[in-house]
């Protein structure tokens, strides 16, 4: 008996991002026990220290125009896909400036404690990061749209962290049954995956429950919402079929 791996997908605009999975590892094996935290003395990033002293960035579409304008770009509507691939970097360095700020952020309201351990959740997460979108950029090796298929990914996920980080949310469905929703679309995916690309993706998987990990811990210790593990675990979780199903109907076409 194989127990299941799963990982996220975004679809992509006029890209879709492909899936692969190959060693099957059992989220609930590498799951850390529950934990519950009664309290939370974490104030929220808006009343952060220097916070309020520091003007709301421009929209992302915006900055994205600014410095695509430096270079001579049109960013809204790109003809070339050279400019594709310029103004998705670009989109994603405008989604990294702002990771860095809610992060920054947020580590300076956090004791010692707390700072090493959001250290070590966006450690694991970058990891993730890296892999899951060489993995993705790996797919069109050789082609002209690999550049813009790893920008797109590193952006997305990069405002997928983000999101993580200010808008805690608690689930409606128990850790148990969105781990069930999520093993089934896995397999539901896997079925339609090329066997070539499978095993390719045990890495990523691997680094995506490191970072599902890390960053549990952290929010159950640290977050300003009192929530268990198994409720960070479930919304984590939840996000993730989200993505998988997406990406069903995408490779299904």
């Amino acid at each position: 008996m194989r127990p299941p791996v799963t990982r996220g997908l975004v679809t992509r605009g006029l890209v879709t991002r492909c899936l692969a999975t190959g060693v099957l590892i059992s989220f609930m094996a590498c799951s850390p026990q529950s934990t519950t935290t009664a309290s939370r003395d974490i104030p929220s990033l808006e009343s952060a220290p220097g916070a309020a002293d520091v003007d709301p960035p421009p929209p992302a579409s915006d900055r994205i125009a600014e410095r695509a304008a430096v270079s001579d770009l049109s960013c809204e509507a790109p003809t070339t896909q050279l400019e594709m691939n310029q103004c998705a970097q670009l989109a994603y360095a405008v989604a990294d400036v702002e990771l860095n700020q809610v992060y920054q952020i947020l580590k300076s309201r956090l004791p010692a404690t707390g700072q090493q351990a959001l250290t070590e959740a966006e450690l694991a997460w970058i990891t993730f990061r890296d892999l899951d979108c060489g993995f993705d950029r790996d797919q069109y090796a050789g082609g002209s749209i690999a550049p813009m298929i790893y920008s797109d990914c590193q952006e997305e996920q990069t405002i997928l962290r983000t999101q993580e980080l200010v808008q805690t949310e608690l689930p409606d469905q128990s850790y148990e049954e969105t781990d069930a929703a999520l093993n089934q679309t896995y397999e539901s995916l896997l079925s339609v995956l090329r066997e070539e690309r499978q095993r390719a993706f045990v890495d990523v998987q691997l680094a995506w429950i490191a970072y599902r990990d890390r960053h549990c811990t952290f929010e159950v210790l640290y977050s300003q919402t009192v929530i268990e593990e198994s409720q960070c675990l479930a919304r984590m979780s939840a996000l993730r079929t989200e993505q998988l199903q997406a990406d069903i109907e995408q490779n299904s076409l």
